[in-house]
């Protein structure tokens, strides 16, 4: 199913074995997969997730990637309206293209992403799911990764170089999704 294969590359976003850090075209995905399969045998995703199950703050957070504009997307489209994996892909999107306007990576990086959740039939807009950019926002101030009214983000400095945005200007964050 689709929507599964947003939250398998997501992967592609943080901080694994080297090997698994190219985004694959839509052939290669069963062969990440079972390369992804392998090094999550061997305790790759386990070392992120080690030690405490609600990080928010630490390595565990990174597995957040576009999760907080998922969530987002989700609360604003209903909840049941748009599938989980599909506001995780358009999320992971959000997030890079949103790195790309603060000048953490460059804008190719974001278009790979697109090109990559497009091959394999994930939608990568807002428009795609229904939503509207600017309804987003109210959303995302109430996530639980935020601290005292501070709005955190999973951000990006590349494809493997996902790290934690704390302070994120709101108003930085409006004018993108405008």
């Amino acid at each position: 199913m689709p929507p599964t294969r947003a939250e398998i590359a997501k992967f592609f976003d943080i901080p694994l074995e080297p090997s698994h850090r190219a985004l694959p075209d839509a052939e290669a995905t069963a062969k990440l997969v079972i390369g992804l399969a392998e090094d999550l045998r061997r305790g790759g995703h386990g070392r992120l997730i080690a030690g405490d199950v609600e990080d928010r703050s630490g390595k565990r957070a990174l597995l957040n990637f576009g999760h907080t504009f998922a969530h987002a997307i989700e609360s604003s489209a209903g909840l049941g309206s748009v599938l989980h994996g599909e506001a995780v892909a358009v999320g992971m999107v959000l997030a890079l293209r949103f790195s790309a306007a603060l000048g953490h990576c460059p804008t190719t990086d974001a278009e790979r992403l697109v090109a990559h959740l497009a091959a394999v039939g994930l939608p990568t807009r807002l428009a795609e799911v229904g939503v509207a950019g600017p309804a987003l926002l109210d959303w995302m101030m109430r996530d639980k990764k935020n601290e005292r009214g501070a709005l955190t983000l999973i951000l990006a400095r590349g494809i493997g170089a996902a790290f934690i945005e704390r302070g994120v200007d709101p108003a930085a964050l409006a004018a993108f999704l405008a």
